[in-house]
């Protein structure tokens, strides 16, 4: 008995995990409410957005940091790229293909850059403009799909991907913090938000005929197995509902019947 309710638990606590902030790349719109990562339910006071767009060649991230010390963000030396920024800076993580490795970007108001990649002796053509305005600062960062790590991605596709902002006001009063809530430590691709690439109404016309051609296929393998009318109503309401995740499970529990004899 105590193992079915450790087990119901745990089910539970999946089934309450806070599921990943989502970015539309060309829907025009600005996200921000970036979030202490010491505590994942405050924003930050300073406010923080930003945008993407992207080409057949290139995604443009246009970031916005609002800072009413100017004076103390001119006073941050130029850095060395390839070292880490020492100042206020915006960190920026990839994982094109949610597969749990992801590399890690760094851009300092004073204009130093950072690549993970570099570490590795990849070469990449990123670039970045910084610029500090009257009421805090600027950059947009634009990446090749050609530079090692990504590809050229279609309507719908979903990288995992976070943004960050690190503020330094002295040695004393520093914090950081993110867009995706990944608690204190921004290196878990598990915990990453999500970029999908198209509008919100390009990407889910294009995550709904794929789930139809899913449907069909699992249709046609239980049908040929003789068994697709004890799986029909729940077949119905994944199609009504667009549920993916759904249908995944139902296709893992015929996989499991296959694997005990059942299912030929």
């Amino acid at each position: 008995m105590k193992k079915v309710l450790l087990a119901l638990s745990l089910c539970i606590a999946c089934l309450a995990e806070e599921a990943p902030r989502q970015f539309f790349a060309n829907s025009k719109e600005w996200q921000g409410d970036y979030v202490f990562n010491t505590d994942n339910s405050k924003v930050i006071p300073l406010k923080s957005s930003f945008t993407a767009e992207f080409t057949d060649e290139a995604l443009i991230l246009k970031v916005d940091y609002r800072d009413a010390d100017v004076a103390r963000l001119k006073r941050f030396p130029k850095g060395k790229d390839g070292d880490w920024p020492a100042c206020d800076s915006i960190e920026i993580f990839f994982s094109p293909k949610q597969n749990h490795r992801f590399f890690q970007l760094g851009i300092g108001v004073n204009g130093q850059r950072y690549d993970s990649r570099w570490l590795s002796g990849d070469k990449t053509t990123w670039t970045s403009e910084v610029i500090i305005d009257d009421g805090g600062w600027t950059a947009t960062v634009t990446l090749p799909f050609s530079d090692p790590g990504l590809y050229t991605p279609q309507r719908g596709d979903i990288w995992g991907f976070n943004i960050c902002r690190d503020v330094f006001p002295d040695t004393s009063s520093m914090y950081f913090s993110s867009w995706a809530h990944c608690g204190l430590n921004f290196h878990h691709p598990d915990k990453f938000g999500h970029l999908v690439f198209g509008t919100q109404e390009e990407a889910k016309a294009v995550w709904a005929e794929k789930l139809e051609n899913e449907i069909a296929e699992t249709e046609t393998k239980l049908k040929s197995a003789g068994i697709l009318d004890m799986f029909a109503t729940k077949l119905n309401s994944i199609r009504n509902s667009g549920d993916r995740q759904a249908l995944q499970d139902l296709r893992d529990e015929t996989d499991m019947l296959a694997a005990i004899k059942l299912l030929k």
